[in-house]
């Protein structure tokens, strides 16, 4: 039934060009009346976003704090403050590699490395020069 009325209404429309192109311009502009306000108030959300990026709450924290990226770089500094040898840099490297290899972040990793070498008898020490404010992982 809806189907014999619509097509009776486009063929209405079809014999009459001006009215169906008057209506079609009617929707555009309402179209347009509908979505030009929303962009204007979405750009402007957009630039005070970019330009207040500390008044948001959940925005990430300063770059002043001193957050590693590279898991690589993390785990050849801490393996730096300790006072062993380089065998025992180079066992310690190796497990760290093999440790980030899984998904395990370098400290825990490094951690975990020196409590067993420290069952075994190894002495692991902080670098007499890593100060106490310096992160060592050697004194926990």
């Amino acid at each position: 039934m809806k189907s014999a009325w619509l097509m009776r209404a486009l063929a209405d429309r079809a014999d009459r060009p001006v009215e169906a192109a008057r209506s079609k311009g009617a929707s555009a502009r309402t179209i347009k009346a509908f979505v030009q306000p929303r962009l204007w108030a979405g750009a402007l959300a957009g630039g005070l976003t970019l330009a207040l990026p500390g008044c948001n709450a959940t925005s990430s924290p300063p770059s002043s704090v001193n957050a590693t990226v590279n898991w690589h770089d993390e785990a050849a500094r801490l393996i730096r403050t300790l006072d062993i040898s380089n065998r025992l840099q180079d066992s310690a490297r190796d497990y760290l590699v093999a440790q980030m290899a899984r998904g395990i972040a370098p400290k825990p990793a490094l951690e975990r490395w020196i409590r067993e070498q420290r069952d075994r008898g190894a002495m692991i020490r902080c670098k007499p020069e890593v100060s106490a404010t310096d992160e060592c992982i050697a004194r926990t």
